[in-house]
């Protein structure tokens, strides 16, 4: 396995090592796919949090506050399903956001 000193991101999994290079032709088909199973997943025009959110009633409404965590859990898990279909077959080590007690408890 890779390891990684911090979190990987999609651009730094698919994209070129340099931060300033060309977006590769992994990262752009990767970006398609998502963009493809977003709007078959999600039935969704753009993933544009107001419009995506703004039916489902008050801010702080129990219908939002339900919608918004399972949006959180799709857009994961579509960037997951996204970097296993065009990541390298060797995956960077994708640790814990953040250094705290509890991440350091969790790590031991």
């Amino acid at each position: 396995m890779v390891e990684s000193r911090d979190p990987a991101s999609a651009g730094e999994v698919l994209g070129d090592p340099d931060p300033t290079g060309m977006v590769t032709p992994t990262l752009r088909d990767a970006v398609g796919w998502y963009e493809t199973a977003w709007h078959h997943r999600l039935m969704a025009e753009a993933p544009v949090g107001d419009d995506l959110t703004r039916p489902h009633g008050e801010l702080i409404g129990p219908a939002r506050t339900a919608f918004c965590p399972n949006l959180a859990a799709e857009v994961a898990a579509l960037t997951a399903e996204a970097l296993v279909r065009f990541g390298p077959p060797a995956r960077p080590v994708i640790g814990p956001i953040g250094t705290n007690d509890q991440t350091a408890k969790l790590e031991s």
